[in-house]
C-alpha cells in the first residue's frame, strides 16, 4: 500500500469517525438516565428471581453479585416471605453479626496485609478468623433455612444451582479467552 492510499484511507477514516461523533454528541439526552429510569423502586422492571435491573444488567450490581448466603435479604426477594419471616430473618443476621472487636481486628489485619508487615501470628489468626466466618455464614444460612417453606427453599436451591452453572459457564469461558489470547499471534509494529 502506498504512502498516498493510506494517507486517503487515515483521512477517511477520520473523516467518519468524527461525523458518527458529532452526530452521536446531537442523539445525547437532556437528562442523565438512570437504571430505574426515574421510576420509584417498586416500578422498577424485576425479574422472575426478584433481582432489579441494575447498572451491569440483571442482578448485576457491583461486581459478581452475591456469594454464597452472605446477603440473605437479598436472596430472598422473589420468595414470598411474610412479615414474620422477615422479622425472624433479620433477628437471625443480627445475633450472627460479627462484634465491633472482631471488625476492628479484621480491619488491622487487612492493613497489615496490605503494608507487608504480617506476622506468622497474624497470619494463623487470619486462617482462624477465615474459618470461624465460615462457621457463622453456615449457622446463619441453616438458620434461616429452618424458617422457609419447602417451596420457598426449592426456590432458593434452583437459585443457587443456576448461579453454579452460571459460575462455572464464566470460569469455562475466561479460560478458552485465555487460552485463544495465549495461541493468538502477536500484532507486529511497523
Amino acid at each position: 500500500m502506498s504512502i498516498t492510499t493510506r494517507s486517503l484511507v487515515l483521512a477517511a477514516a477520520v473523516a467518519i469517525f468524527s461525523s458518527a461523533s458529532a452526530v452521536m454528541a446531537q442523539d445525547k439526552p437532556t437528562a442523565p438516565q438512570k437504571p430505574g429510569d426515574g421510576k420509584p423502586r417498586a416500578e422498577r422492571k424485576i425479574d422472575e428471581f426478584g433481582r432489579g435491573m441494575g447498572r451491569r444488567g440483571f442482578g448485576m450490581r457491583r461486581g459478581m453479585g452475591m456469594r454464597g448466603f452472605g446477603r440473605p435479604m437479598m436472596m430472598a426477594r422473589g420468595l414470598g416471605l411474610t412479615e414474620a419471616q422477615k422479622a425472624q430473618i433479620r433477628s437471625i443476621r443480627e445475633a450472627n453479626r460479627p462484634s465491633e472487636a472482631l471488625r476492628e481486628e479484621i480491619r488491622s489485619l487487612v492493613e497489615a496485609r496490605r503494608s507487608g508487615s504480617m506476622t506468622e501470628a497474624q497470619r494463623t489468626r487470619v486462617t482462624q478468623l477465615k474459618q470461624e466466618a465460615r462457621a457463622r455464614r453456615e449457622n446463619t444460612r441453616s438458620q434461616i433455612l429452618a424458617i422457609l417453606t419447602p417451596e420457598q427453599r426449592a426456590v432458593l436451591e434452583r437459585r443457587r444451582e443456576e448461579r453454579r452453572q452460571l459460575m462455572e459457564d464464566f470460569r469455562r469461558f475466561r479460560e478458552e479467552r485465555r487460552a485463544r489470547q495465549k495461541d493468538a499471534p502477536k500484532p507486529s509494529t511497523y
